[in-house]
């Protein structure tokens, strides 16, 4: 932190502005010097001027500044742009965001013309990307006017007709509640640039795993397990992955959400070791089968953990954790029906994708929207993987538009099985699947077809790098291989990891 030393008059105190990596807080500072406060807490005002008196310096008339001034000297460090924006050297929104990532919380001031403002929106949205508790203060209308993403939070009345000092005191309370911390993520994936909120079963999702926190009301024990049932290639990773990165989620299991590969062979130890390892022991502790279970539950009774099990085969998977009783919780995925209906919870079953989602991930890909993507979408019965990879073919040319990819897939409709080359189990055959997959290999030439057929050897779930896969391809220097695997992940065949690391699906094994 740095002080730029250039105080402020402010009644019998100073403010100064305090600068944490480029944004600007303001604090007060009695004219006499005190004891200061420990790791004050940074707020960030969220407002629309259009809600503010234009004479924003004066406090008989500009409500913000008589809200900015209220909470410096309650002893909070404030950003507000009327004084944190001295400059405009970089640009509007970079600032904006990084002050919202430097701040503890954010305060929003509803208006007519908060509602309005894109600006304040994108402010809000962002807090809440970064998981930063978000305030919502009424300014005026009703309760009514206040987004829908934002009614589960409690809004602090602070409309004219009400005491002002009365609303303010709220205001400081409630930003001075402790902020819970977030839950540390263990082998999670980034989420890909084209994910498509499912909200609907997202939220039922979520409303399973943390249904004590939101229901703190009902009587019966919450599930220690949910099951997210679906096809292969459906999204059902995806969707685990992003509740995983859900701030709500995180904040509700403190102690961390760990993600565990599992498919059709696994060694419960090693899935039991990892769990074990990622809360300090050692890989010796779990070679016994009793006695890895018993490590094990003894930690869960003492922590709030989420552990996510993908791609379950086997139902006794779940055995090796013993989370009942706890604040731990399983969530797994699975293809099985009947695996799921054997583990003891709540079973949520994920549905093919609307028309409009379908068309929503296919403009997230290819970067510009077309109405046909819906036809596509029916054309494909909404399999996101499918989908997905008919929007590579539109992104890289080889269909010049989506009339064409139209054209190509009801064309490939009457054609000779595209699985034949796949080892696939038969209840994962999907003929939607099907069409995208055949006119993705089709679109390679043979050197890259040779390749894509090669990184079949590696094992179902597992990672690999470019230097593996040079290995592999036969390439001599590993920049050989730069390129063909540039377009292996272009046509949506491999999908990067993060550091470095690859991945293909399983449904897309040769």
């Amino acid at each position: 932190m740095t002080s730029d030393g250039e105080p402020i008059a402010g009644g019998n105190t100073t403010i100064i502005r305090n600068e944490y990596n480029g944004a600007v807080f303001c604090s007060m500072q009695p004219s006499q010097p005190t004891q200061e406060p420990n790791n004050p807490i940074r707020v960030f005002l969220s407002y629309a001027r259009a809600d503010d008196d234009p004479n924003y310096d004066d406090p008989q008339k500009s409500f913000m500044r008589r809200l900015f001034r209220h909470l410096v000297t309650a002893g909070f460090e404030v950003w507000w742009d009327r004084e944190s924006l001295p400059s405009r050297e970089l640009a509007f929104t970079t600032e904006i965001e990084n002050a919202i990532r430097q701040s503890d919380k954010l305060l929003l001031v509803v208006g007519a013309g908060a509602v309005k403002s894109e600006y304040v929106r994108s402010e809000w949205q962002f807090a809440i990307e970064q998981c930063n508790p978000v305030l919502p203060a009424l300014r005026n209308g009703d309760y009514g006017i206040i987004p829908p993403e934002l009614s589960s939070f409690n809004a602090i009345d602070c409309r004219p007709e009400r005491d002002e000092a009365a609303a303010f005191k709220d205001l400081v309370n409630r930003l001075q509640d402790d902020i819970i911390p977030l839950g540390k993520q263990y082998g999670l994936k980034a989420l890909p640039k084209a994910y498509v909120a499912r909200k609907k079963v997202f939220d039922a999702c979520r409303n399973a795993i943390c249904s004590d926190a939101i229901k703190p009301t009902v009587i019966s024990a919450p599930p220690s397990a949910v099951a997210l049932i679906g096809l292969g290639g459906i999204g059902k990773s995806t969707l685990a992955n992003a509740l995983a990165h859900d701030c709500q989620v995180r904040r509700y299991f403190p102690d961390g959400i760990i993600w565990l590969e599992v498919g059709k062979e696994y060694i419960p130890r090693q899935l039991q070791a990892a769990v074990g390892m990622h809360l300090g022991d050692s890989y010796e502790l779990y070679q016994d089968d009793n006695l890895a279970k018993l490590r094990l539950s003894d930690h869960f009774h003492q922590k709030a953990l989420l552990i996510i099990l993908d791609d379950v085969w086997d139902h006794k998977v779940v055995e090796a954790f013993p989370i009942s009783g706890t604040r731990c919780r399983l969530l797994i995925t699975t293809r099985r029906t009947k695996i799921a209906s054997l583990v003891e919870g709540a079973d949520i079953r994920l549905e093919t994708l609307s028309e409009q989602e379908g068309r929503e991930l296919m403009t997230k890909r290819i970067g510009v929207d077309d109405p046909l993507y819906e036809q596509i979408t029916r054309e494909l019965g909404g399999h996101t993987l499918a989908i997905s990879l008919a929007a590579s073919q539109i992104a890289n040319k080889y269909a010049d538009s989506a009339a064409e990819m139209l054209r190509l897939i009801k064309k490939r409709q009457e054609g000779e099985d595209p699985f034949k080359d796949l080892q696939i189990d038969p209840n994962d055959k999907d003929k939607n699947l099907a069409l995208s997959l055949s006119l993705s290999y089709e679109a390679l030439d043979d050197d890259l077809s040779r390749r894509f057929r090669l990184v079949g050897i590696f094992p179902v779930n597992s990672m690999f790098d470019r230097q593996m896969l040079a290995h592999i391809w036969g390439d001599s220097d590993p920049d050989d291989a730069r390129q063909p695997l540039q377009q292996l992940v272009n046509a949506g065949l491999i999908e990067p990891v993060g550091d470095g690391y690859y991945q293909q699906h399983s449904l897309l094994r040769t």
